[in-house]
Order: C-alpha cells, then sequence, then structure tokens
C-alpha cells in the first residue's frame, strides 16, 4: 500500500468537477476526393456540440503516423469513428485498433469494425445536435452566415474551399432547413468575405468568427489551458502548413484545434507566383489568391502586429529542403518576410501548449470530500450546463470530468469501477487524460427533473496493488508481491514513508553505515564489532556509530531502536557445545538458552567473546528483513521511485513484484523491480547495481510494455560508472521509437 496517499483508512480530498461537450476522433482514408469527404465531415461538425474543435486523424486502416499518435493522445478523445466514402467501405485492422485502444481509452465503442455509425458520418446520439439545444440559447441576433461559392467562383479548388470551410465550418442544405424552422435566418457570404474572415482578422481569428457554422458549434464552450503554459500560450510563434495532401490539411485542422495560430496553405497557390514558378497560371482568380496569401503572411510577419520571433513553416508531405525551397521563394516576394521565418517538424515547437474545452464559467466545480475505507461518504456532485435555458435535457448530452487530488490513474478500460454508478459499466465510464469522465446525464434519461435522473457516482479509491492487479490480469497475467518486494515494503514501513526512507538512503554517511553491516568479516579494528561464521552475520558496537554519525549518533540510535530498525543485544558463546551466537535483549535475562543445543546457562565471563569484558558488551543487529533487503540491492528500486516521484504530481506505487502467466501460475515468468503510476502514466522498470542488462533481459521487457501497454519503461543503475555503452547500445537496437524509455544513473538516484 502506499502509504504516502493511503495514510489510514479515513481522509479528506478534494474533489473537482468539470464539465464539456463529448471529444471526438474521426479516422479518414485516403481517396481520390478526400476534400470532398472532409467537406461532409465539417458539414456533420458544424452541427455537434462541441464540434468545431474534434480532430480528423488520416489512416489507411493499418497505421497511423507518429505525429498524430502524439496530438491523439494529447486530445484523448471519448468517442472514435471511423469514416470512409468509398463503396468497397474500409475498415480499421485488428491489429491497429488494438494498438488504439491500448494507447486511447474510449467510451464505449471498443470495436472500430463495428462502429454504429454512418459511413459517411451523420452525427447522432451520445452526441448533441446543435438544433436540439440552439433554442434554449439566447444570442443577440438570430442568424447564422453560411460560406458560399457562387458562379463566378464555381471552379474554384477544393483546397481553397477547404481553406476557408475548416476554419469557418459549413453548413449543409439539410441543416440550414432545421434551422430555420428554429426561427434562425440564414445569410449566404461570397468568397471575399470569407477569405477576408480568415486571413484578416489573423491575429484574433479564432475570436472573430461570429455567427458562422463553427461559432454556434462551440455555443457557451470556453477554451482553457493549464496554467503551466500561461508564458507559452503568449509567446508561441504561428505556425503555416504547407502541403497539398490530405496528411497536411489534418495536420493543420488538428494544430488549430489544440492550440491558436494555424494556418494551412496549399502549395498550389503560391506556385503562381512569378518568382516561385517561372510559368505562372494566367487564371486572374488564381493571381489573386496568391496576392492575398502572400498580403496575409507580410502582415503575420510584421513585429508591429504580432509579438513573435518567427513564423514556422511545416509540412508532413514536404522534406526539409523542400520547405526551404519554399522559404526562399516567399523571402525572394518582400523584404518584409526576412528572417521571418524557420523551418521545424518538432511537435514539441509546434504545439508547446494545447487547450482543452469547458462550458462558460463550468470548472473546478470543488469541495472536501471524506473517504472511509476508501469510498466516498457522498456522491459526486455533478454539474449540470448552466449557460442553456433548459426545459429538459432529454437531447443535450455532456461529459463530467472528475479530478481527485493526488489521485490520477492510467487510461485502462478496466480501472472505469473506481466509480460506482448504478446501471453504468465501463461503456460510459472512462479513465482519461485529465482525471475521469462519464456520460451525462442518464442513459435512462426520460425528460423529468434533471435533478432526479442526473447520475451521481460513488467514488472507490482503488489501492496501488489492485490497479496494477486488474492491469496486468486484462492481459493474462497474476502478480504477487516477491520475497525482496515484502523486503522493500517492510523498510518503508518501519522508516515511516518512502519521503523518510529516501532522506534516510540518499545521505552517504547513511549508506556507509548500513554498508557496514553487510560486512562478511571483522572489521579492522575489533572494537568496532564482530563477525560470527555461524550467522555469516556482523554485529557492530555503538563505536562504529559515533564514528559515522557523531552528534547525530545519540537520536539516530534512538529512533531506529523505537522503530525496529536496529535491535540490542549480547553475543554469548555456550560453554557446552562451544556455538557462539547473538542474541537479543528480549530472550535474555540472567540466563540465556543456546540457539544449537537448548542448554540454558547463566552468562559469565567465560561466555562473552571477549575474554577481558567483565559484564556483556552492547552488539547492534540490523534487522532481518531490512538487512535481506539491503544485501539483495533495494536501495535501487527505492531511489529510483524517489526519482519518479520528484517529477510526479501524483504518484502511486507497490513494491517490487513477480508476474505469473495466467496459464502458468505455479512459474514465475519474471520480476518487476519498477511498478508505479506517475501523473497517470502506468511505469515499469529494472533496477541494478550492475551497470550492464541482457538482451534477453530487454526483450521481456518490450514484450511486456508492448502487451500490457506501459506509459513508460525505466532502466536504472547504481553503478559509478552509469550504463555501459554496450548496454546503451543494445537498448538502441532492440527498443524500437514506440516505447517510451528513460535511463537513470547513480547520479539521478541520489540527486
Amino acid at each position: 500500500m502506499d502509504r504516502e496517499c493511503y495514510e489510514s483508512a479515513s481522509e479528506i480530498k478534494e474533489v473537482c468537477t468539470n464539465l464539456r461537450a463529448p471529444k471526438i476522433a474521426i479516422f479518414i482514408f485516403q481517396n481520390d476526393d478526400w476534400e470532398k469527404n472532409c467537406f461532409e465531415i465539417i458539414e456533420s461538425m458544424s452541427m455537434v456540440w462541441g464540434g468545431a474543435k474534434n480532430l480528423l486523424i488520416p489512416t489507411d486502416g493499418k497505421t497511423i503516423d507518429k505525429k498524430f499518435w502524439i496530438l491523439l493522445e494529447h486530445f484523448d478523445p471519448d468517442y472514435l469513428y471511423s469514416c470512409d466514402f468509398r463503396d468497397d467501405y474500409r475498415e480499421i485492422s485488428e491489429e491497429l485498433q488494438k494498438d488504439i485502444l491500448k494507447r486511447l481509452n474510449p467510451f464505449f465503442n471498443r470495436d472500430l469494425s463495428k462502429n454504429p455509425v454512418d459511413p459517411n458520418f451523420n452525427p447522432s446520439y451520445p452526441l448533441t445536435i446543435l438544433t436540439d439545444i440552439i433554442s434554449n440559447t439566447k444570442f443577440e441576433k438570430n442568424i447564422i452566415y453560411s460560406p458560399k461559392f457562387d458562379s463566378k467562383f464555381s471552379n474554384c479548388p477544393d483546397h481553397v474551399k477547404l481553406m476557408i470551410y475548416s476554419v469557418l465550418g459549413k453548413l449543409s442544405d439539410n441543416h440550414g432547413k432545421k434551422l430555420k424552422e428554429l426561427g434562425i435566418d440564414i445569410v449566404e457570404t461570397g468568397f471575399y468575405d470569407n477569405f477576408h474572415k480568415v486571413f484578416n482578422n489573423a491575429k484574433n481569428f479564432q475570436n472573430n468568427l461570429d455567427y458562422y457554422p463553427f461559432y454556434y458549434s462551440m455555443v457557451n464552450l470556453d477554451q482553457y489551458y493549464d496554467k503551466s503554459f500561461r508564458k507559452k500560450v503568449r509567446n508561441s510563434d504561428p505556425i503555416v502548413v504547407m502541403g497539398n495532401s490530405l496528411d497536411d490539411f489534418c495536420f493543420y485542422y488538428n494544430l488549430k484545434n489544440l492550440r491558436n495560430d494555424v494556418f494551412w496553405i496549399p502549395i498550389s497557390i503560391l506556385e503562381n507566383s512569378k518568382s516561385m514558378n517561372p510559368v505562372p497560371m494566367q487564371d486572374s482568380f488564381n493571381t489573386h489568391l496568391t496576392s492575398l496569401i502572400l498580403r496575409f503572411l507580410s502582415r503575420l510577419a510584421n513585429p508591429l502586429d504580432f509579438k513573435h520571433q518567427n513564423i514556422i513553416l511545416t509540412s508532413i508531405s514536404k522534406r526539409n529542403n523542400e520547405l526551404e525551397k519554399i522559404r526562399d521563394g516567399l523571402i525572394s516576394q518582400s523584404s518584409s518576410f526576412s528572417d521571418s521565418f524557420c523551418i521545424s517538424k518538432n511537435l514539441n515547437d509546434l504545439l508547446p501548449y494545447f487547450f482543452k474545452l469547458y462550458e462558460h464559467e463550468n470548472t473546478n466545480n470543488c469541495s472536501r470530500e471524506q473517504f472511509i475505507g476508501f469510498k466516498s461518504i457522498n456522491r459526486i456532485n455533478t454539474p449540470i450546463p448552466r449557460n442553456f435555458n433548459h426545459r429538459s435535457f432529454e437531447n443535450h448530452y455532456w461529459i463530467t470530468e472528475v479530478n481527485i487530488e493526488r489521485y490520477k490513474l492510467p487510461a485502462y478500460y478496466v480501472l472505469s469501477d473506481v466509480l460506482e454508478a448504478h446501471l453504468y459499466k465501463n461503456r460510459e465510464i472512462r479513465v482519461s487524460k485529465n482525471g475521469l469522465a462519464y456520460f451525462c446525464p442518464n442513459i435512462f434519461y426520460m425528460g423529468d427533473s434533471i435533478d432526479k435522473y442526473v447520475i451521481k457516482p460513488y467514488i472507490n479509491l482503488l489501492k496501488p496493488f489492485d490497479i496494477a492487479e486488474k492491469i496486468f490480469e486484462e492481459y493474462g497475467f497474476i502478480i504477487l508481491t516477491s520475497d525482496k518486494g515484502n523486503y522493500e515494503r517492510e523498510t518503508i514501513e518501519r522508516f515511516g514513508s518512502l519521503d523518510k526512507t529516501l532522506k534516510f538512503f540518499k545521505n552517504n554517511k547513511y549508506q556507509n553505515l548500513f554498508n557496514h553491516f553487510m560486512l562478511k568479516k571483522n572489521p579492522k579494528t575489533p572494537e568496532k564489532g564482530i563477525f560470527l561464521n555461524d550467522d555469516k552475520r556482523i554485529y557492530l558496537t555503538l563505536s562504529v556509530f559515533k564514528e559515522l554519525l557523531k552528534d547525530e549518533m545519540n537520536i539516530i540510535v534512538n529512533d531506529f531502536i523505537e522503530k525496529d530498525i536496529l535491535h540490542r543485544g549480547f553475543i554469548f558463546k555456550c560453554e557446552k557445545c562451544k556455538y557462539t551466537g547473538w542474541y537479543d535483549i528480549e530472550d535474555v535475562n540472567t540466563k540465556f538458552k543456546c540457539r544449537r543445543c537448548g542448554t540454558t546457562q547463566y552468562y559469565n565471563s567465560k561466555h562473552l567473546v571477549r575474554q577481558n569484558s567483565v559484564e556483556p558488551e552492547w552488539f547492534y543487529k540490523l534487522d532481518e528483513t531490512i538487512y535481506q533487503g539491503y544485501d539483495n540491492d533495494m536501495i535501487v528500486p527505492i531511489l529510483t521511485l524517489g526519482r519518479i516521484k520528484e517529477e510526479s504530481k501524483s504518484f502511486h506505487y507497490i513494491n517490487e513484484i513477480e508476474i505469473r502467466e495466467k496459464k502458468f501460475p505455479k512459474v514465475q515468468y519474471m520480476e518487476i523491480d519498477i511498478c508505479c503510476i506517475s501523473d497517470g502514466d502506468f511505469v515499469i522498470g529494472e533496477c541494478k547495481k550492475e551497470n550492464s542488462l541482457s538482451e534477453a533481459d530487454i526483450k521481456k521487457y518490450k514484450y511486456l510494455y508492448n502487451k500490457i501497454g506501459a506509459h513508460k519503461l525505466i532502466f536504472s543503475t547504481f553503478h559509478e560508472n552509469g550504463w555501459s555503452e554496450n548496454t546503451k547500445k543494445r537498448l538502441k537496437e532492440l527498443l524500437d521509437e514506440k516505447i517510451n524509455y528513460k535511463l537513470f544513473d547513480k547520479n539521478d538516484l541520489l540527486g
């Protein structure tokens, strides 16, 4: 049990709730008409509450590009949909599905190949359709602007239309009819109005799209970001994604939905510039369009308008050398572009922060809750939408997100029973990257009083061992605390906490004290202690403590005696069988009983190991459990846990475990030195005093990491020289880029 998090069966924690729209990721397949397919998806998203900020993920059904994986994991979708517009509908492969569900933890649609959604993605339950809630919201004027391309622009390329629709949204004729029935006027807007709306308001374009389709999809929703992102939001550089491919568009679309100031410019537009294309197209519209784009970039590069260092050019389809040519071509257009552009494909540059979407002023609804026996006394006070004039919530669905103080679980669906709700299963509850999430108001809501029907779960705080046990069991393993794990747990309990144990083991002089208890021979100075061959153990005198601890001696010795870390006793030699052994003070009065032959005898000077002694000397023994743990190098996993904890806001751990396969329950498969949860990441690892790892060890951890969907793999060593070069090389060769692993050396652990 993690004593830091569960010091008693009764405790008080802060519980905060947030209300948000569902988050959707749509997997889209490549085909010749991908732009038109995106039009249809944008039409659908324009009519879904929160739809303007959902993601589009390109795939061939077998793979997903690494960058899109990262975007998906940041976004953390509630629902996944597969969308193919061909007659021969393609499916996500079984292997990719498994990978998706290991790395993400969506709600009920666990099988993407059997997704209950129209291939053209016509949204429905459990998503909220805008026509069901718009009448419950007051607007300054009942009008919606519908971007249109009249006959003058009928030949406008699809990618140009997509530039506009991706920012403003798109209204279908069917949706327009429904909105008119609700008393909303439809006003069609022309190409130049739309184009200028997208680009000429670039500085604050996210906040200047009033009454366009995507504006309605964001009704009463605001963007929030973590406080730690504040400086990055203020100082981030704008991004221009270059390229004509589906991947380029989706990359742009997803980045703009996660952060501000992201733009897409298809290469074909810039090719109309004379300096970038010796034979420019003669079409006056295309030439004018190029001029507008260059004018926008010129304004974006103006430091008087925008306080940033660079405009970042990036692409999925274009290599760096191709982007360099584009940059050089842009610079040749205007002196204002000089030193304005940099090129980067690094997502740390492209996504230095990301927004979350919650209902306006319906976040961080916090209360102090009491837990007894790890279960909350009260139910969660589930929030309801505050900014809608609802008479009935029959068709308004939302997600409640719950954050529990210092308690963040890894995103595995088998952990959903941390919330206890009548009739709810893990189809409607999920562990998200930001906490716990559950579908609202209720899967059986009948349109009556919302207070009567809204779901209000209890919270069951799963213990760290239970968390690990559920995860390993899901993937075919049984876990047991190993002998070394028991030594480790007992040691931490004797010291009082992991932090107190770390404070001791990080101190060189305290380590040196324990190292003296590990000696396998008599000390150079006999007065410091005695090594007994029968016990294969050394027993120290107080002079060792005085030499090593100096002024701290009294405090440390007394504290350790009270905590049963040290034991006082005598060393006697049996008069009958000559056995020499250490005897705890509890086992001795005026006599002692020989451990070998059982003879009880009064002790005097002839029973003492030092014949000159008039009375018995005190000899100190290190507690057997702690001795065995320290002798088996438990200092390395303990210090490793400490290092991980230092980097964590929420941290739960279990001691070293033994893993067995369910099909062979009596056979040990492997031992795991590190098994913990750091800020919701499930971490496993290997710890060694030496500095080498065998190929077999690395392959076992690689297999287990992939099998259980772990988030991080740790290898730590206590060797003075750190990991050997051969081991580093072996790790690099055997662990592919999908595996997030980290190496710690002695300096890291003691730092």
